[in-house]
């Protein structure tokens, strides 16, 4: 339930991270944002190919 709740906010902290990075025109938060979004994904779909 938790790690479940976490994922959701770290997908929605990298969208974030990723939309004002561009719009900042900040390469160094869009960086932050693709790499928590990459690592999230990366965690769903280790736990969906275990199952």
């Amino acid at each position: 339930m938790i790690t479940t709740l976490l994922r959701i906010l770290g997908v929605g902290l990298g969208v974030f991270a990723m939309v004002f990075g561009e719009a900042d025109d900040s390469p160094g938060l869009q960086g932050i944002g693709m790499i928590l979004l990459a690592a999230v994904f990366f965690s769903l779909f280790k736990i969906v190919k275990r199952k």
